[in-house]
């Protein structure tokens, strides 16, 4: 997995608001916004491995960035409160519109 890992060229960082991503491949940006977890974290172990493996595809064609809600997200958050502060991240970040990619909860952020 190191060479695919360097062939994506994966990287792991913080955008603002404190969203964990992990992004890999080359491109123009393409948000994926994962479901809800536990601890809003990026993945680590079988669950990391098959997320660059589902990923690696988009990574072909773009720089894709996985991202999770902020670790410490206060409870009784609304969906609009939690998509604000994505967007918020998204203006910050790219300074444009970007493609975006939600699965689970992450689609309804999007939305």
């Amino acid at each position: 997995m190191n060479d695919r890992r360097e062939k994506l060229n994966v990287t792991e960082g913080v955008l603002p608001h404190g969203l964990p991503y992990r992004a890999l491949g080359s491109g123009r940006p393409l948000l994926f916004l994962r479901w809800f977890t536990q601890d809003h974290t990026n993945p680590t172990g079988p669950l990391r491995l098959s997320e660059l493996e589902v990923l690696a595809p988009l990574a072909r064609h773009f720089r894709v960035f996985a991202v999770s809600r902020a670790p410490g997200m206060a409870a009784g958050a609304t969906m609009a409160q939690i998509a604000a502060e994505h967007t918020d991240a998204i203006r910050a970040e790219f300074g444009t519109a970007v493609d975006i990619l939600g699965v689970s909860s992450g689609g309804s952020i999007a939305l």
